[in-house]
């Protein structure tokens, strides 16, 4: 025989079948991360290294009088001075256009992770009233069962007495 399992003290309420579902549910748990890398994805379009840049670089060589030399022994040497000037430009607003191709991204994984939640409430509310319909079912049945094994106990009593019919037994069986 099957051990029958006895039901919870405190019955799952809606509420709390939704924070499962928000809480558990694989799918709203995998999309939840993709919202970080999005909000990265603005991050790097905002510090994108590769803009076209442009390089200048002086470079000044000076070379002392040969007169000077003899008042001061290293006057002579070469003396080298480098100026390096870089300046990042951006050619039609590649920047801006990165910007908001990441800022669309990110929206369109907010309402994803929206979607995923949404249709998880609604799978939820759905099997929650399915599984109180079914319960709702199950308990008529057990009453419905009840009220027969009643029923033929009294016909049996009857039939006994004289009162009811064989077949009024036979049907109730």
């Amino acid at each position: 025989q099957r051990a029958r399992v006895a039901p919870p003290s405190f019955p799952l309420t809606l509420p709390q079948a939704f924070e499962l579902a928000l809480t558990q549910n694989p799918d709203v748990v995998a999309q939840r991360p993709a919202e970080g890398v999005g909000a990265a994805a603005i991050g790097v379009a905002r510090r994108y290294p590769f803009n076209p840049f442009f390089q200048f670089q002086a470079t000044p060589y000076q070379k002392a009088p040969a007169s000077a030399s003899a008042v001061e022994p290293n006057a002579a040497s070469k003396t080298y001075q480098y100026y390096l000037v870089m300046i990042n430009f951006e050619l039609a607003h590649q920047r801006r256009y990165r910007e908001r191709n990441a800022v669309a991204a990110l929206s369109n994984v907010r309402w994803t992770i929206q979607q995923t939640e949404l249709q998880s409430l609604a799978m939820t509310e759905q099997l929650y009233f399915t599984a109180l319909y079914r319960r709702g079912l199950r308990d008529l049945a057990r009453a419905n069962a009840g009220l027969n094994h009643s029923l033929l106990s009294i016909l049996e009593s009857q039939l006994a007495a004289g009162q009811a019919s064989a077949a009024d037994v036979a049907m109730v069986r």
